[in-house]
């Protein structure tokens, strides 16, 4: 979720004084080893040189780097990168890099709560107070109001960790300092938006209590039951859920971040690790563009849940944005574009920019995925999340 009113306070910062908490293993090289699981015939995409030539494009047009997987019925699979995983020492970006996930890690989160919808461990409408404790109830707003469904579907009225200024203000003075021991704590005593279910707001906050109710209700980490329950049925090589103090995948992306609006990018990647390890519901993930592209196909094909359970998580409501048109069900976005409906979902962060979608109507898969932030308003993310999107788009479909 791209955060407009957080810019003012941010950009008039003078620095990030993260940088003096950094860790000695930080902003490491990314290692150049990595290989796809599969044979690439993307070279024999008819439209390989037209999508390389727009990710060539909007590399030279600031951002550090791109990769991008398509796929469609007529002419098959096309994975291809542009810029940099680097930019200290030019290390390319690769097709097979692992790039961070941002929101997108929301409908897996969703995915592993309808598992156990599924098995009959947790009723949707149940109150999240009979799965949590007292303590977190009794101090998060609505904690003992909201249902699940509510959760997962943005309609609970619990305020946005990623908009609260005590949170923006830690991410920036002392981030180190935060855990997903903890960070729930910072919501403790805000006042709820809304009464549950009546009314929208995007809300990080309600992602992180989905996961501390898989721990509750598996007795295990959730980061194993995604593990079985998606990681291993999909087959998936490169994936992986972050869990504090873990090493870095190999072939993780830097990350960088365009902090004052001005087109100058800095290396944020210790901060937008961190902030994946302890935001585990609602960020999270790190994996291979080829790897997002097989969840998201097995979710909407329906190789991954039943169809009623899938049913359930494209109910639609309005979000009541400034693009009505849009909608949200169960941790998922259905997003009109000028080819008709999407769904899926986007993630934008502090280094990250990250797109997972499906076109019903016309069968086609789209992943992309960026090594800046994108989740201000700036020149230099509206070209990733608008104009070069519209650009792919056109491609892809004419």
């Amino acid at each position: 979720m791209k955060l407009n009113k957080l810019f003012f306070v941010i950009s008039t910062l003078v620095f990030f004084s993260v940088y003096s908490c950094k860790k000695a293993e930080l902003n490491e090289p990314v290692s150049s080893d990595c290989s796809l699981a599969f044979a690439d015939s993307s070279a024999n995409n008819p439209k390989n040189s037209t999508y390389q030539a727009v990710l060539d494009k909007y590399v030279k047009k600031g951002l550090p780097g791109l990769v991008v997987l398509i796929r469609t019925p007529n002419e098959g699979l096309w994975i291809g990168a542009s810029g940099y995983a680097r930019i200290e020492d030019n290390t390319p970006m690769k097709k097979c890099n692992i790039v961070y996930s941002g929101s997108i890690a929301k409908t897996y989160t969703a995915v592993a709560i309808m598992f156990l919808y599924e098995e009959g461990k947790i009723k949707l409408d149940d109150k999240i107070n009979q799965y949590l404790s007292k303590d977190i109830c009794d101090n998060i707003p609505n904690g003992n109001k909201a249902t699940i469904r509510q959760l997962l579907s943005h309609t609970s009225g619990i305020p946005n960790l990623d908009s609260d200024p005590g949170f923006v203000s830690k991410i920036l003075n002392e981030p180190f300092s935060i855990t997903r021991q903890n960070v729930l704590k910072i919501m403790y005593g805000e006042k709820p938006l809304f009464k549950p279910g009546e009314g929208y707001e995007y809300s990080s906050t309600g992602f992180e209590l989905l996961t501390h109710i898989i721990d509750e209700v598996t007795g295990e980490p959730h980061g194993s039951y995604f593990t079985s329950h998606i990681f291993m049925p999909l087959g998936v090589q490169n994936t992986y859920k972050s869990e504090e103090d873990l090493p870095k995948p190999e072939g993780l992306i830097n990350a960088y971040f365009d902090r004052l609006g001005d087109g100058k990018i800095e290396n944020v990647s210790d901060i937008n690790y961190h902030l994946t390890e302890i935001l585990s519901g609602a960020s999270g993930i790190m994996a291979s563009i080829y790897d997002y592209y097989v969840f998201n196909e097995a979710l909407f094909k329906g190789n991954l849940l039943a169809k009623e359970t899938l049913d359930q998580m494209t109910v639609w409501h309005d979000t009541y944005t400034s693009k009505p048109k849009n909608k949200y069900g169960l941790g998922l976005y259905r997003i009109e574009t000028k080819y008709g409906y999407k769904v899926g979902h986007d993630g934008d962060g502090i280094g990250e920019g990250t797109d997972m979608f499906y076109f019903p109507e016309y069968d086609i898969t789209i992943v992309t995925a960026t090594n800046l932030g994108t989740f201000l308003d700036t020149d230099l993310s509206r070209k990733y999340n608008n104009d070069f999107q519209d650009e792919l788009l056109d491609v892809v479909f004419k």
